[in-house]
Formats: structure tokens, C-alpha cells, sequence
């Protein structure tokens, strides 16, 4: 891997974690506060709505995020090219979309209730249309900061307002309206970045229209799948059982898994318009850096996802009170999902970077179709046998992941991932065993003590084992050095 490339994935992943670590910031009162006071049931619809509009965003976007990334940053010269003719699509597809998902609505047969929060959310997600553009201009351009100072501004707006509306007694209505707030916001943030990185001229083009739509559909099957694959759960719940209860335990155990996600998607992110650009000029170094890249996320995920299966019941009371207890199952069994999940998400990007994106789109497809017979078995087993038919969503999910994974090292090209990988594996989960072993003795102590042995017994199992090949450590020190020397520019600007 060139120095250039290396410092490129370290400069924009150092802009993405700290943005990552601000916004956590800001959202930790949210988190807390928001579940304990909608209450799981309200929490469940506010979470069918958002996840029925996560559908609706792929249709809105018609897979093109992953095109435009590619095409900019190959050809940086195309983005008022494409910039124009893309809104103009978006804005089609959404008054498409939003006709669509009302529909939908009223044929299932939704409350009153959950058709307004529809309503409200799609507002929302009219914005998120127009934001992803620029998300994905600036990621082809590999100028991260603006998109890193966009999510910050949404989530520090959305903080402020959460805790006003919950002090003035407002419910589940008023919270869906603060993502429209925050997200126009985020909007005006990243567009206003783009704009300085490169110019924006308003045009249109029937042609460059059709080359976007045609050449996007390879994306957008992806997208549909790896959406719905995403969605699906919980929409099926809802239609197979009628305890909103279980919806919200499910809603917040997802939610708590998808805080977890933020380190492979704040490396993905910075890694693909990389891994692009090196296929079309440097295909000798890309069998390096995935080979980097596939270590470094497993030796992270292990301990994350091994941790969760032991300390999920305590963590989930602990946030969001007794009322959630029984999201506490299901977060176990989706810390097994989570080591999948880091490493299908790389490898899924790494086949869109070189080209081979249709392959992937057969794999979503697969695990996506393969996740609603699943559902409709699971989910009524584990409601009758266990009282938490939220456990079938997650159960799905490791049989479905675990598929993924075993495809993705079958149909990747050779010479990509090897014998190293699976010694690193090995090494990884080993050390992953142990921890888990010297933990459970602690499991029942106030949650920080089994967290912080934790922290302690897997690096020094990870050390003994020797489990990260020294070169694997490069990048991780460039991305550390970046990010701390960012904060020291910052101190510096201060004073």
C-alpha cells in the first residue's frame, strides 16, 4: 500500500472518529432518555416507521450513493456533472416512493398512529435523499471533515431539542419531528462543504441521466438487499405478533448493535474511494490492504461481540431500565451477528470497489429471501416457547451472517484473503474464549468490573498469541497519529 493511499484512510478516519466520539457524546442523554420515556411500546412504532422509510431511501436514491463515490473518485472532474442530474432523479423517486409506502399502509392495515409517524419520518427521509448526495460526493473526493461536521450538527441539534421536548412533556409525535430539524440541518452542513471542495453548477442531462440509472442498477440491487435484509425483521414482527413490547426490546437492542457498527463503517467509509481508485491504478497493492483490513476489524470485533453474549441483560436494564429487560436475550445472540457483520461489511464494499458488485447483490439477495421463512419460523417459535418472539429476529440474523461470511470467502478472488487470514481468525477467537472464561466469574459484579477485565485479559491474550502481524499495526498508528494530531491543532486554535 502507497503512502499516499495510507495517509488518504488515515486522514478521513481520524475525521470520522472523532466525529464518531463527539456525537456519542451528544447522543448519550438521548439514548437514555428517549426509550425511558416513549416507553418500549411507542419506541416499537417509532421504529416500524423508521425502518419502513429506510426501504423507502434505497428507492430514493435508486443505489447511485455507491455509484457516485466510485465515479468521483475516479474522475473528480464529472461531480457538477452528475451533481444536477441526480437531484432532479431523487426528487422523482421520492413523490414515487412516498405514494408507495402510504399505500403499503393502509393495506396492512396500520393505526392511525403509525400512518402519522410514516408521514412524519418521510419528511425526514426527504432530506436524509438530498444529504446522502453530498455524503457521497465528498467521499469520492476523499474530504471527510464536512461530512464528519454534518453528522455532529444533526446530532447536536437533535440533542438539544430531545431534551427540550421530553422537559415539556411531549410524546412520540414531536420526537419523529425532530429528525426533520436535525436532518435540513446536517444537509446544509455537508452541501455548504461540497460546495467549497468544488463549485456547484445546477444542470441537467437526459444523458447523463440514463448512464446513471443503468449504470447505478447493479448498485441498487445491493441496496434493495442489503436494506430489506436490514428491515425486514421488524416488519415482519409486527405483522406476526401483536405485542408492541417486543417490538421496542427489539428496537433497542438494534439500536444498541448499531452503535457498535460505528468502527467498521467509520473504516469502510474511509477505506472505498481507496480501494476504488487503486483498482483502476495500483491492483498489486489491493490484495495488502484487504488483507490489512480484514485482520485489524476482526481482532475488533471479537472481544465486542464475544463481550455482548455475557454482559447484554445487565447493559440493556442498566440504559434504559427494567421495563427493556427482555431486549437483554436478544442482544446476546446478536453479539454473535456482530463479528459477522464487521467482516461481510468490508468484504461487501471490497467486491462494490472492484467492480464485481452484481456478485455481491446475489449474496444479499439470497440472505434476504433466506431471512423471511426464517422470521416466520423463528419468530413465532421463540414468542411461544421463550415470551420473545424478538429473539427470531436475531437467531435470523446468525444463520443468515454466518452464510454470508462463508460465501464471501468462497467468491472472492484469489490471492485476496488466505491462510493468514484464517490464522489470524484463529488467534482472534481463541483469545476471544478466554476472555469470555475469565469474565463470566465477574459477570454478576456492577457492569464495569466484567467490562474492564475484559478490556485487560483479550489484548494480553491478543499479545501472547502474537495475533496482529506487525505491518497490521502501521495503519492503525497513522490513524492514531492523525486523530491526535487534530486535537492538538484544535488546543493550539484555542488558545
Amino acid at each position: 500500500m502507497s503512502n499516499q493511499s495510507g495517509n488518504s484512510i488515515a486522514k478521513n478516519a481520524s475525521y470520522l472518529l472523532g466525529s464518531q466520539l463527539i456525537t456519542w457524546v451528544l447522543t448519550l442523554a438521548v439514548t437514555v432518555i428517549i426509550p425511558r420515556v416513549l416507553g418500549p411500546a411507542n419506541l416499537g412504532k417509532l421504529h416500524l416507521a423508521e425502518s419502513i422509510w429506510l426501504m423507502g431511501l434505497i428507492g430514493i436514491g435508486f443505489g447511485s450513493e455507491f455509484l457516485i463515490t466510485r465515479e468521483i473518485a475516479r474522475y473528480p472532474e464529472r461531480t457538477n456533472e452528475i451533481f444536477g442530474t441526480n437531484i432532479v432523479l431523487r426528487l422523482f423517486f421520492y413523490v414515487l416512493t412516498f405514494a408507495g409506502i402510504l399505500s403499503y399502509a393502509y393495506i396492512v392495515d396500520y393505526s392511525q398512529e403509525i400512518i402519522w409517524l410514516l408521514v412524519i419520518a418521510g419528511i425526514a427521509t426527504f432530506f436524509t435523499g438530498l444529504n446522502l448526495f453530498a455524503i457521497a460526493a465528498n467521499e469520492g473526493l476523499e474530504r471527510m471533515e464536512y461530512n464528519s461536521l454534518g453528522a455532529i450538527s444533526n446530532k447536536l441539534v437533535y440533542t438539544v431539542l430531545a431534551i427540550t421536548v421530553v422537559l415539556l412533556g411531549y410524546g412520540v409525535f414531536a420526537v419523529a419531528a425532530l429528525g426533520v430539524v436535525a436532518m435540513i440541518v446536517q444537509s446544509f452542513v455537508v452541501y455548504r462543504g461540497l460546495n467549497k471542495i468544488n463549485p456547484l453548477k445546477f444542470t441537467f442531462s437526459w444523458d447523463v441521466a440514463k448512464w446513471m440509472v443503468s449504470n447505478s442498477v447493479s448498485f441498487l440491487g445491493t441496496s434493495i438487499f442489503a436494506t430489506a435484509y436490514h428491515a425486514m425483521d421488524i416488519i415482519i414482527m409486527s405483522l406476526l405478533i401483536s405485542d408492541e413490547v417486543q417490538l421496542g426490546w427489539y428496537t433497542v437492542a438494534d439500536r444498541l448493535f448499531g452503535t457498535t457498527m460505528f468502527i467498521p463503517s467509520i473504516f469502510i467509509t474511509a477505506i472505498y474511494p481507496v480501494l476504488s481508485r487503486m483498482f483502476a491504478e495500483d491492483k498489486n497493492s489491493l490484495s495488502k490492504i484487504i488483507t490489512r483490513s480484514f485482520n485489524l476489524l476482526l481482532i475488533v470485533s471479537v472481544p465486542i461481540g464475544m463481550g455482548l453474549i455475557i454482559i447484554a441483560t445487565p447493559v440493556v436494564i442498566l440504559i434504559f431500565g427494567p421495563e427493556y429487560a427482555g431486549a437483554g436475550p436478544v442482544l446476546s445472540i446478536i453479539g454473535v451477528v456482530l463479528i459477522f457483520t464487521y467482516q461481510n461489511t468490508l468484504l461487501g464494499r471490497f467486491m462494490m470497489s472492484i467492480d464485481r458488485q452484481n456478485t455481491w447483490t446475489v449474496v444479499m439477495a439470497v440472505a434476504t429471501l433466506a431471512t423471511i421463512p426464517l422470521d416466520f419460523i423463528l419468530v413465532p417459535w421463540t414468542n411461544t416457547t421463550f415470551g420473545n418472539g424478538a429473539m427470531g429476529g436475531a437467531l435470523a440474523y446468525v444463520i443468515t451472517e454466518g452464510g454470508m461470511m462463508i460465501a464471501a470467502f468462497y467468491l472472492i478472488p484469489k490471492g485476496y484473503l488466505g491462510r493468514e487470514n484464517l490464522v489470524v481468525a484463529a488467534k482472534a477467537l481463541l483469545a476471544g474464549a478466554a476472555m469470555m472464561g475469565v469474565v463470566w466469574f465477574v459477570k454478576d459484579q456492577f457492569i464495569a468490573i466484567p467490562i474492564l477485565v475484559g478490556m485487560v485479559v483479550y489484548p494480553v491474550f491478543i499479545l501472547m498469541l502474537k495475533a496482529i502481524p506487525t505491518e497490521d499495526l502501521a495503519l492503525l498508528q497513522e490513524v492514531g497519529k492523525s486523530f491526535l494530531g487534530r486535537f492538538r491543532v484544535g488546543a493550539q486554535v484555542q488558545e
